[in-house]
């Protein structure tokens, strides 16, 4: 088992690494900070937890797309 520093050191090292895991990281958790200028400057200022809304509404649209069968049992 390698220690977290040198997993860390690892993924420096190798760039194309760490862009996969920012990227898979974003997919699971959602882009928090990638807004366009209506939304940063309106959505957000109008609709209370905007960014929430759209995070979730893309996994709910992506649940549906690649398990349907499982978007169905929710309904």
């Amino acid at each position: 088992m390698i220690s977290m520093q040198e997993a860390i050191k690892y993924v420096h090292k190798h760039s194309e690494m760490k862009e996969t895991i920012i990227r898979n990281i974003e997919n699971t958790l959602g882009d928090y900070n990638n807004f366009n200028k209506f939304e940063r400057d309106i959505l957000k200022r109008i609709i209370p937890f905007y960014s929430w809304y759209r995070t979730i509404f893309r996994h709910t649209i992506h649940l549906a797309k690649e398990n349907p069968s499982r978007c169905a049992m929710t309904s």
